[in-house]
């Protein structure tokens, strides 16, 4: 697989490849996509996951046999996130709802893991990885989500959230 990335910087041009070499491990279609998960060597680059729509070539290699690590369960791996990043830390995190959203979240869960803690205030858990997909779902509510726990994540998301507000200071 190679990708190609270039930025500007002035008058000095960056242009990053990225060649890789992989054996596909674990196919599976996710978030509207389908996925690979390769097995590599390297383990700098074993916990890549690859967008198959996004990869610009494929030849064949000169490999001459292919051994399928049957210890891997890569449906396990994937239960505790949602999306394919691996990253963020393995956490209960709890989620307050607006009264008016509160009902569409009990009905369409984010996670599997989701529980409500209290009808009352709107509350949910989740034990997840905090990774970014995560942090899109969450920002995805806007204004009708609080992240109470944990606090990283509670301080990210607000971080995240001012930033975006700056974008509408003139208005």
């Amino acid at each position: 697989m190679s990708h190609f990335a270039s930025a500007s910087l002035g008058r000095l041009m960056v242009i990053c490849v990225i060649a890789l070499l992989f054996l596909p491990k674990y196919t599976f279609f996710h978030y509207a996509a389908w996925r690979c998960a390769p097995l590599v060597k390297s383990s700098r680059f074993a916990r890549v996951i690859l967008a198959i729509d996004r990869i610009d070539s494929l030849r064949e290699s000169q490999f001459d046999s292919f051994v399928f690590d049957r210890k891997a369960n890569w449906k396990r791996q994937f239960e505790d996130m949602i999306g394919v990043t691996f990253e963020g830390a393995l956490e209960t995190v709890i989620l307050r709802f607006s009264a008016n959203r509160f009902p569409y979240v009990e009905t369409k869960k984010l996670h599997k893991s989701q529980k409500v803690l209290e009808n009352q205030l709107c509350t949910v858990a989740l034990h997840i990885y905090t990774n970014r997909e995560l942090k899109a779902k969450i920002l995805e509510y806007g204004a009708d989500v609080e992240v109470l726990a944990p606090d990283s994540l509670r301080k990210e998301i607000a971080e995240t959230l001012l930033r975006a507000s700056a974008w509408y200071e003139s208005i």
